[in-house]
C-alpha cells in the first residue's frame, strides 16, 4: 500500500482517467469498505458480496478510517493512499474521493 503526501493538488499516482469514482462520507452511516467494494463491484460488473478475494482481506479498513476521520478537511494529513486488487488500482483520497483506474 502505498501513501501520497504533498500539495494536496495530486489527483493520486497519475493524471490516468478513473474507471469508477465513489465518494466516503465520515458522516454517513455507512463504511470505507463498503464505499469501495460497491466502487469496485460496479467495474468488475459482481456482486460486492461475493469479491474474491474478499475486499476485508486486503487493506486495514479500521484504519484507512481512521486517517480520514480524524484529520482536518482544510488539511487533510494524507493525500492518498492506494492499493491494488484485482488488476485494479484502488486511490483513497484525504477528502473521501475513492477512484478506481486499470492497474495495468
Amino acid at each position: 500500500m502505498s501513501q501520497g503526501t504533498g500539495s494536496g493538488d495530486d489527483i493520486g499516482p497519475s493524471d490516468r482517467e478513473a474507471l469508477n469514482r465513489a465518494r466516503y462520507d465520515a458522516t454517513d452511516a455507512g463504511s470505507l469498505l463498503a464505499t469501495v467494494t460497491v466502487a469496485i463491484s460496479e467495474v468488475l460488473d459482481e456482486d460486492p458480496m461475493l469479491l474474491e478475494p474478499p475486499l476485508a482481506s486486503v487493506a486495514e479498513w479500521d484504519a484507512l478510517e481512521q486517517l480520514l476521520t480524524t484529520q482536518s478537511s482544510e488539511t487533510p494529513v494524507i493525500d492518498y493512499v492506494a492499493f491494488s486488487y484485482r488488476g485494479l488500482e484502488i486511490v483513497v483520497h484525504g477528502d473521501g474521493d475513492v477512484f478506481i483506474y486499470d492497474g495495468e
